[in-house]
């Protein structure tokens, strides 16, 4: 299981990703796809969730002695 900062890390990488794709000079990449392709990422991987939790000043879970 992946901490909150690294699902945050990999989903803001792949939005730089599918982004860089589509501004490339020579993309044939619409818009529309590239906004599918962002929410589809974030969905799957509850970016939203996660970054509620970690405003929230979750952490995660913790070891207890």
């Amino acid at each position: 299981m992946s901490s909150n900062a690294e699902t945050l890390a990999r989903v803001v990488i792949e939005i730089e990703r599918i982004l860089g794709e589509y501004l490339e000079p020579i993309s044939e990449h619409d818009a529309k796809l590239a906004v599918e392709q962002i929410l589809l990422k974030m969905d799957r991987s509850d970016a939203v969730g996660t970054t509620q939790r970690v405003l929230s000043g979750y952490i995660g879970p913790t070891l207890v002695k």
